[in-house]
C-alpha cells in the first residue's frame, strides 16, 4: 500500500508541475487559464506551502474581479 501511495503523490505533483506552465499559458491564450492554474496548484498545496499561498491569492483576486464586473454591469 506504501508503493501506491507514493505512486499517487508523484503523480500528482507532476500533473500540478505540468499544468502549472499550461495554465499560465492559457491566461494569454484562449482557454481557461484561471481554472487550470487553480487546479495544479491545489494538486500541489499538499506538498508545498507556496502553492497552498498562490492558490488562496488567486482565489481571492478572482473573487474581487468578480465584484468588480458585478459592480460595473449592475449599473
Amino acid at each position: 500500500m506504501e508503493k501506491r501511495s507514493q505512486i499517487v503523490r508523484y503523480a500528482k505533483i507532476g500533473t500540478g508541475f505540468v499544468l502549472l506552465p499550461v495554465g499560465a499559458a492559457l491566461l494569454v491564450l484562449p482557454g481557461p487559464g484561471l481554472p487550470v492554474l487553480a487546479c495544479s496548484l491545489m494538486l500541489l498545496e499538499d506538498e508545498y506551502s507556496w502553492a497552498g499561498n498562490a492558490r488562496e491569492g488567486l482565489s481571492q483576486w478572482a473573487r474581487r474581479g468578480a465584484q468588480w464586473l458585478q459592480a460595473k454591469t449592475s449599473l
